[in-house]
């Protein structure tokens, strides 16, 4: 598969949340093989130049690991991820929370 990350900007009406996510596209037809959203505890990393390690969002008790054949490419996409991942709003469940305002109270007719 072909490894692909996305930054979810969150601009638009249906996802509101800003992202990252990773993908294992398969060569040819592009088919989704796998998908996760990067956060704060996925520990992405490189055990090796060619060799990559993250932890599950939905579940940080599995490893996952991508392994690249053409080490340049395994070297440009860390590169990608530590830049993405240096801007905290980035990052899903690290974000700020949004404060919601007051609601006004309703005057009653007399």
């Amino acid at each position: 598969g072909v490894p692909l990350l996305i930054l979810d900007s969150g601009l638009s009406k249906p996802r509101t949340k800003r992202s990252i996510k990773i993908l294992l596209a398969e060569r040819g037809s592009s088919f989704t093989l796998f998908q996760d959203t990067l956060n704060h505890l996925s520990e992405y990393k490189t055990v090796q130049k060619n060799f990559h390690t993250f932890r599950k969002s939905d579940d940080h008790s599995i490893l996952m690991a991508f392994e690249f054949f053409h080490e340049p490419s395994a070297l440009e996409f860390w590169a990608k991820i530590k830049q993405l991942v240096s801007v905290p709003e980035n990052l899903s469940l690290s974000s700020p929370g949004k404060k919601s305002q007051p609601k006004k109270a309703k005057l009653k007719k007399p």
